[in-house]
C-alpha cells in the first residue's frame, strides 16, 4: 500500500501540465493548510501525552493506552497523518514552483 504522500506525488505529477494557475494557486495552498493540520496534530499529541501522564500516575491505570496494540494503532494514526501533513507540503511547493514557471513564461495552462 502507498503512503498518501505517494499518492500526492502521482496525483499531481500526471496533472501538473494540464493545470491552470488558478488550479496551481488552490494547491499551492495546501501548504498553508498543512501547517493547520500540523498544528492541530500537536495539540492533539499534547493532550494524550496529559491524559497518559494522568492515567498512569492513577491508582488503578484505565486509559485506552496501557496495551500494546491501542499504543500501536494510536502511533500507527500519528504516522499516517504526519505522512500527510508532508505530502501537502510537498504538493504545495510545487505547485507553488509551477505557477512560477508558468507565470514566467505568461502562459496559462
Amino acid at each position: 500500500m502507498s503512503s498518501i504522500s505517494d499518492t500526492l506525488r502521482t496525483l499531481f505529477a500526471c496533472a501538473e501540465d494540464q493545470l491552470s494557475q488558478d488550479e496551481l494557486g488552490a494547491m499551492s495552498s495546501l501548504v498553508e493548510q498543512a501547517g493547520h493540520e500540523a498544528g492541530r496534530l500537536s495539540n492533539v499529541c499534547s493532550a494524550l501525552a496529559s491524559l497518559v501522564l494522568s492515567d498512569g500516575e492513577g491508582a488503578a491505570p484505565s486509559g485506552d493506552f496501557q496495551h500494546p496494540s491501542n499504543t500501536f494503532e494510536l502511533l500507527c494514526n500519528l504516522s499516517l497523518g504526519l505522512d500527510a501533513i508532508s505530502g501537502m507540503v510537498e504538493t504545495g511547493l510545487r505547485a507553488r514552483d509551477c505557477a512560477q514557471t508558468l507565470q514566467e513564461k505568461g502562459g496559462v495552462a
